[in-house]
């Protein structure tokens, strides 16, 4: 009787014991969240007739993260108009401590000249990268990170 009684403690005891091992590895990497400050100033030219169009938009920012997940992400923009949003084809990446700059063209596609004063709303936003932290030596997964902020365009 203590055999089986023995058995049965040392089979609940490697039950429990692979129960906590797989749960371990299936948790996977660290998931860390984050943000995007994004400031746009519009890029106004005025033409010989004296009239104001907005050319193109500057672009500061910074990721506001995690020190492993600052560096080097890759920053993709959108511009919402009223007549639509369209995905700017330039791209920023952020320098070591998650700051980046861009210079991008002003889509004035669908608006008019009564559209004039029209505010337009950018977002940013930082793809999500997986990386190894140097201090701990683990996975981390630096999750999608996102911001907006709106500018008045002259059309």
């Amino acid at each position: 009787m203590r055999k089986v009684q023995a058995a049965a403690a040392l089979s609940a005891v490697a039950i429990v014991a692979v129960a906590a091992a797989s749960g371990a590895a299936a948790q996977g990497p660290v998931k860390v969240h984050g943000k995007v400050a994004v400031f746009a100033t519009p890029i106004n030219t005025t033409d010989s007739k004296g009239k104001t169009t907005t050319t193109g938009v500057q672009v500061t920012g910074k990721v506001k993260s995690q020190g492993t997940c600052l560096a080097g992400r890759k920053i993709e923009f959108t511009e919402l108009t009223p007549a639509g949003s369209f995905v700017q084809t330039l791209t920023a990446v952020t320098t070591r401590n998650g700051s980046f700059t861009a210079t991008l063209p002003f889509v004035s596609t669908g608006l008019t000249s009564k559209a004039n004063g029209t505010a337009v709303t950018l977002s940013a936003t930082a793809l999500q990268v997986t990386r190894r932290d140097k201090d701990s030596g683990e996975k981390v997964k630096c999750l999608e990170a996102s911001g907006i902020n709106d500018f008045t365009a002259a059309v």
